[in-house]
């Protein structure tokens, strides 16, 4: 089964966690849509694409990928993944506002894998920002969850 697996990323969550999932599939092709905005979705058999989200929008690299390639994709094998630090009602929202209903119904997942902050690749304004939010969320360090990837992947697997 030939793979696709395209991401898009500001600070390098998204690309650690489409490393990750590309050991999980025999020879996929990784894409990160800031480089490579349109690749060609029909030579391939599975679409797993992802982004951060950052002040409450998906990477805007993925949304033109998807708006691209909906009728294509809405015809395919899919899956999603975000990168952020919002849970429960607000991921959800976010989740809805970022990905096209019809996507997000042919999807086989679209999974929540956890938050990376990566300091040194942000601006003080964005450092100020993300100081003040993890500590009104209580969170000490966010991080990828990699059993949350291998859920994601067990996923896919189980429904192709």
């Amino acid at each position: 089964m030939k793979t696709l697996i395209a991401y898009a990323t500001k600070s390098g969550a998204s690309k650690y966690c489409a490393e990750l999932i590309s050991k999980e599939f025999e020879s996929p092709d990784i894409i990160d849509l800031t480089n490579d905005a349109n690749p060609v979705v029909t030579q391939y058999d599975l679409i797993i694409a992802g982004g951060s989200v950052r002040m409450g929008n998906l990477h805007a690299h993925l949304i033109r990928f998807m708006k691209a390639n909906i009728r294509k994709l809405e015809k395919m094998n899919i899956a999603f993944f975000v990168c952020c630090m919002e849970t429960g009602d607000k991921l959800q929202a976010q989740i809805e506002k970022g990905f096209p209903k019809i996507l997000r119904e042919q999807a086989i997942e679209i999974a929540h894998l956890g938050a990376q902050l990566n300091w040194d690749k942000m601006g003080s304004l964005e450092k100020t920002i993300m100081r003040k939010m993890v500590s009104s969320k209580g969170i000490a360090d966010p991080s990828i969850d990699e059993q949350k990837i291998k859920d994601f992947v067990n996923k896919i697997k189980s429904s192709i």
